[in-house]
């Protein structure tokens, strides 16, 4: 008996993918096509579901596309930390929230935040919540402002 995954397990997953696949190429300047096709070639082990490999495929390549502007908005919105100077993992879960939050309209705006906060539990150091949390929510405010 197969067991399927709810659509939230499913994009929970697309999310820590996007993290690993984003963080590889911050790490060592791959190419987001590269390095998502060897994620999921090499590192990959969760369900072979074809929802989580597209949802992933839309936050890391779209993270990616609009990194400039992303990261412009979270420089903007964080006292005296500049994008370099945040840890990796940080960076890239506020990267992918923000991305969710600006440019994907079936995704909840605060969903989107509670996403990147459980994801920072996991991921992060014990101020990643905190951090994030701080981040995005400065965002969110704007972008229901406007």
């Amino acid at each position: 008996m197969s067991h399927s995954l709810s659509f939230t397990a499913k994009r929970r997953m697309a999310r820590e993918n996007a993290l690993k696949i984003l963080y590889a190429v911050d790490m060592a300047d791959h190419e987001i096509r590269s390095a998502i096709k060897d994620f999921f070639q090499y590192f990959y082990e969760g369900p072979d579901v074809e929802d989580i490999i597209t949802y992933t495929d839309t936050l890391a390549t779209g993270t990616e596309d609009k990194k400039k502007q992303i990261d412009e908005t979270i420089e903007k919105f964080s006292e005296n930390w500049t994008i370099d100077r945040m840890v990796v993992i940080d960076r890239n879960i506020l990267r992918t929230a923000v991305y969710e939050i600006l440019f994907v309209e079936d995704v909840p705006i605060l969903v989107s935040l509670n996403e990147a906060i459980e994801i920072g539990k996991i991921y992060g150091n014990n101020d990643s919540k905190r951090f994030i949390n701080g981040i995005l929510d400065k965002v969110i405010k704007t972008v229901k402002d406007d």
